[in-house]
């Protein structure tokens, strides 16, 4: 993977850059994606020092999975929860590593992808300015979506990337492992058991990274409606994660990173007829 290169003399404001959409990519969307150079190169003209914060998740046809992006601009990361693997949601850094031969072949539903490297149907992150942040202490005991989303509203806050890093009382977490093509409905979509593999953990030390969006538009882009608070996170000690669903809080600190733009990018959308990979349960053609 290629390295990135701030190109710009003119330092760009926080942003939110997502690729794609969830409220799309819920109703079946698996080929407007984006590759990893192509982030590259719309990171290009921030500043490498910048803080990366967010989520997303794969194209592989039933193994989506999740993705934590975190990192800085110079140095990101992107690791990715396996759905698929044996012990419950193992991450590795997408980078860096390459899935696991067990489970089903990494196979993408649309014919302008293959298998071997990821594509992503969504991709968000906040690009955020160190010299901005916020530090947050969580109480102990706190469920951790409420805390934040609380927080968010008293401090009138529109919009923010998330990072995370301490230790967890209890976590509930998922990934998903089959995001239909005919679509999967956003109001249980993150308690559907046969769309997403479902676990819980006492305990452990985390890194978390998350975007927050307050208005209701944004969060039909970055989440579902009602869930302003989108978190991904992974236990580094044993390497397990995914989305988080319900996070009871230890000893945690925040770091809140303020975003003052948003920019939405839908890939190749000149085409609305796309042809679909066979595989089980879809269909020769898809309107997207």
């Amino acid at each position: 993977m290629k390295s990135i290169q701030n190109g710009s003399d003119t330092l760009p404001r926080p942003t939110l850059l997502s690729f794609n959409t969830v409220e799309r990519l819920l109703n079946g969307d698996f080929f407007h994606t984006v590759h990893w150079e192509t982030i590259c190169s719309e990171l290009s003209r921030f500043p490498p020092d910048w803080i990366l914060a967010g989520v997303g998740t794969t194209n592989w046809y039933e193994r989506n999975g999740e993705t934590i992006i975190g990192g800085t601009v110079g140095h990101p990361t992107v690791h990715w929860s396996d759905p698929r693997s044996q012990d419950p949601m193992h991450v590795i850094d997408l980078l860096k590593e390459h899935p696991s031969p067990d489970g089903p072949d990494l196979v993408n539903p649309s014919l302008a992808d293959t298998g071997n490297d990821p594509a992503f149907p969504f991709f968000a992150m906040g690009i955020g300015d160190p010299a901005s942040v916020v530090n947050l202490q969580i109480p102990e005991g706190v469920k951790l979506h409420d805390f934040l989303i609380r927080y968010f509203e008293e401090q009138n806050v529109g919009l923010a990337a998330v990072e995370l890093s301490g230790a967890f009382r209890h976590v509930n977490y998922a990934a998903a492992f089959h995001l239909p093509l005919e679509g999967l409905g956003e109001s249980d979509c993150y308690d559907a058991d046969d769309s997403f593999r479902l676990a819980e953990r006492e305990g452990g030390t985390w890194q978390v990274r998350g975007v927050y969006a307050a208005n209701t538009t944004l969060q039909r882009i970055i989440s579902v409606e009602g869930l302003p608070l989108h978190l991904h996170g992974y236990e580094e000690t044993e390497m397990m994660g995914g989305h988080l669903s319900e996070v009871v809080a230890d000893s945690l600190e925040a770091n809140i990173f303020p975003l003052k733009d948003f920019l939405l990018e839908i890939k190749n959308l000149d085409r609305a007829h796309l042809p679909v990979r066979p595989a089980p349960g879809s269909h020769s053609v898809r309107v997207v």
